[in-house]
């Protein structure tokens, strides 16, 4: 799920998942994932992909990934981890 408010963030983050990205219509996602897991905890639905469904609604479109961006941002990823790693030395230094 994307937040509704950014169509930027929403055509680009289906770049780092290999799956669909679908918008819901709420722009207050962060109290609808609060309420869903509150009404599983009392009981109301039997689980969370049953009060997704109570809770949810959706934007029509459906962002895909694009193959060749996907691999592009995979990369990034996996330099910015070794960059990170061969770091970590250095930022647990500072922290102390």
């Amino acid at each position: 799920m994307v937040a509704p408010r950014a169509p930027c963030g929403a055509r680009s983050r289906p770049t780092s998942p290999a799956c669909p990205v679908r918008v819901p219509t709420s722009v207050e996602t962060t109290a609808t994932g609060a309420a869903i897991l509150a009404a599983v905890g009392a009981g109301v639905h039997a689980g969370v992909a049953e009060a997704v469904a109570a809770f949810v609604d959706y934007q029509p479109e459906e962002h895909v990934p694009d193959p060749e961006r996907h691999a592009a941002y995979t990369s990034a990823y996996h330099r910015y981890r070794e960059v990170y790693y061969a770091l970590k030395p250095v930022f647990e230094k500072v922290e102390t």
